[in-house]
């Protein structure tokens, strides 16, 4: 008797949850899809970075980032401490396999609304991690990190 009453039960439960799964997942459907909505603004900002990347147009690139900037693409390179360290060693921390990345990238939106680039090289990860704040987008890091 008790085997038929848990199989009613069973039953029963899942009748009603497959009435409702369509409305439980409509209503949450757009808390999903907020974070993962393309914010327009970085859209736009996104493109004129890639351009000024590929140019090298320091000015541009630089444009809103606070300093230091946490920038590790090697054992000898952590950090970019300055705006002026930043011009005066731009090739050494804007090397080749980082300029052809940011070129093809399309950055992901986090959660917390932040973008990050991602790609391997080397047999390492590279995250570029970009912020908006002071009214603008910016560079926020370059973490190196393992696959």
């Amino acid at each position: 008797m008790k085997s038929f009453a848990k199989r009613s039960l069973a039953k029963s439960f899942t009748k009603t949850l497959a009435q409702f799964a369509p409305a439980l997942i409509l209503m949450l459907a757009p808390l999903g899809s907020a974070a993962d909505k393309p914010d327009p603004a970085f859209a736009k900002w996104w493109q004129k970075f890639q351009i000024a990347v590929v140019r090298r147009d320091i000015r541009a690139i630089d444009k809103g980032v606070e300093f230091p900037l946490d920038w590790q693409i090697s054992a000898d390179v952590r950090a970019i401490r300055s705006e002026s360290d930043f011009a005066a060693n731009f090739a050494l921390f804007f090397t080749p396999e980082i300029i052809k990345n940011v070129a093809a990238g399309k950055p992901e939106k986090l959660p917390n609304g932040s973008y990050v680039l991602v790609w391997r090289a080397d047999g390492k990860e590279y995250s570029l991690h970009f912020r908006f704040y002071s009214g603008t987008y910016a560079m926020d890091s370059l973490v190196e990190g393992r696959p």
